[in-house]
């Protein structure tokens, strides 16, 4: 439908958080996440892997903080205005997601994220053409390795 000043708004599909890793499209299904919050200060913690940013005081609870960025490309997340803290169920407790330059939320078609035909890491989903170009999916649940699941087990 159109909205009174005008854009057309699509409430078709399911909402997704749209972010980049390099210069490449990515998108999140927005039910996976449980806050997205500002990139704010955490607490180091001495000796962790260059991927964990340290533990963040959320609402009385401490929050382990991984930096996708430096998980998937090797470099820390960029501090810009749009990197974000998102909130993920983990096992019985929750874990932050650094990601950069969160740019949307948008609706797709869930069913036209398409097999990309090439084996990779178990959290890359499919692609689907946008009028931007290509976004492809990534699955929170099957985001870490055995080694960061090691790490994050109680």
């Amino acid at each position: 439908f159109t909205t009174s000043n005008g854009p057309r708004v699509n409430l078709a599909g399911q909402l997704i958080l749209v972010f980049f890793l390099g210069k490449e499209r990515y998108a999140l299904d927005a039910r996976q996440v449980l806050r997205v919050i500002p990139a704010v200060p955490c607490r180091p913690l001495p000796q962790a892997p260059a991927y964990v940013v340290g533990l963040l005081n959320f609402e009385g609870r401490q929050v382990a903080v991984l930096d996708l960025c430096q998980l998937c490309l090797g470099r820390p997340c960029e501090p810009i205005m749009s990197t974000r803290i998102l909130l993920v169920p983990y096992q019985e407790t929750m874990l932050g997601v650094m990601v950069e330059s969160l740019i949307e939320t948008a609706r797709y078609s869930m069913e036209a994220f398409a097999p990309t035909g090439i084996a990779g890491p178990p959290f890359l989903g499919g692609v689907q053409s946008v009028p931007e170009g290509t976004v492809q999916l990534l699955k929170v649940t099957d985001l870490f390795s055995d080694e960061v699941k090691a790490l994050l087990s109680p």
